[in-house]
């Protein structure tokens, strides 16, 4: 009987088989779930690099847009020290320039070359409207005295009142 023990065996050895088949039939199910899950956090993690990515590149281009900001910040503070300065520079030889000495003036405003004449006083003797309004032109017109001639107490005052008059706008 050899047969019939022979066929219980090849019976016994088809359900381990199939046993065995049902188990990797179920692995891999579960291992493809697995990779589904996989496949998924990797999507995810993808669309996690590109968002990192842009941002990572929105943050270097507001960087270089600030460095460059700061930049012009400094050229412009720059640019204001120095016009500052230079107009301290032009208060300075104002202030330095001696009462009766007029080329503090000259540097300090552009003048016209040919002044128009002041006209005689009308029958009121008040002066005519047509009057230069620039004073400083009509302290250019004056002439310093000369080395050998000392200047005179009288000189000096008018000079000065002449002056305390006049408002300086630096800007």
């Amino acid at each position: 009987m050899s047969t019939v023990e022979q066929i219980h065996h090849l019976v016994t050895r088809v359900d381990r088989l199939l046993t065995t088949l049902r188990e990797f039939r179920s692995d891999n199910a579960s291992l493809r779930g697995e990779l589904a899950s996989t496949e998924e956090r990797a999507s995810e993690l993808e669309r996690q690099l590109a968002t990192s990515e842009s941002a990572r590149q929105e943050a270097e281009q507001r960087g270089a847009d600030l460095q460059q900001r700061l930049t012009n910040l400094h050229a412009e503070q720059e640019e204001i020290e120095a016009t500052i300065t230079r107009t301290l520079d032009q208060l300075g030889k104002l202030e330095i320039g001696a009462p009766g000495d007029t080329d503090g003036v000259a540097d300090a405003a552009p003048v016209d070359p040919e002044p128009a004449p002041a006209e005689d006083p009308d029958e009121d003797g008040d002066a005519s409207d047509d009057a230069p309004a620039d004073k400083s032109a009509v302290l250019l017109d004056e002439q310093p005295p000369a080395d050998d001639e000392p200047e005179s107490d009288a000189d000096t005052a008018a000079d000065t009142d002449h002056r305390e008059g006049d408002d300086l706008d630096i800007f």
